[in-house]
């Protein structure tokens, strides 16, 4: 088989769920073309849902190596970190990915988680926003919210975010439970 074919079956194992078979697909695509970008990038990925984190950031680094215009390695290289508790470097990374493309809404949402778990939720909110700029109703948005307003005592307000979020989204059993 080729790599684009490897590629092709780990990106289906992938979509499975199956992230041990994927990276094993994702792998054998680098041995044959070691010189593409997303091949690295993807086999971070499923190293990365498979909490392998530090492993994940070795892909990821080299995948930017190849291509440093390749905003979504920035992005999970940045995620990696941030499950390292690595706050400013995942700052770094989120920024990057950002200068690359600015309508990345998930680069703001990840911003803002880390503002959030540092307790600066004026910068979590200003985070927020941004991500909702490009991405409006999202619940994952507006539930952070409402867990920014909660912990800077704004009960009223968050509570209307919580409510808002389940409306958007109904079917987030979690969410209902946090009322």
């Amino acid at each position: 088989m080729s790599d684009e074919e490897y590629f092709e079956k780990g990106n289906n194992f992938f979509d499975s769920d199956n992230y041990e078979e994927s990276l094993n697909m994702f792998e054998k695509a680098i041995n044959i073309n070691p010189l593409i970008s997303d091949y690295y990038q993807m086999s971070g990925l499923a190293l990365y849902f498979q909490t392998r984190y530090k492993e994940a950031i070795k892909k990821y680094k080299k995948s930017l190596e190849l291509d440093p215009n390749n905003c979504f390695s920035y992005l999970y290289y940045g995620n990696s970190l941030r499950n390292l508790n690595k706050y400013e470097e995942a700052i770094s990374m989120y920024e990057e990915a950002l200068k690359i493309d600015n309508n990345l809404e998930d680069g703001y949402f990840n911003l803002g988680i880390i503002f959030y778990e540092q307790k600066n939720f004026n910068k979590a909110i200003e985070m927020f926003k941004k991500s909702d700029l490009i991405k409006p109703n999202d619940s994952y948005f507006i539930f952070s919210m409402g867990l920014v307003l909660y912990n800077q005592n704004k009960f009223k307000e968050a509570m209307n975010f919580y409510e808002k979020s389940i409306k958007v989204s109904p079917d987030i059993s979690y969410l209902a439970n946090m009322l």
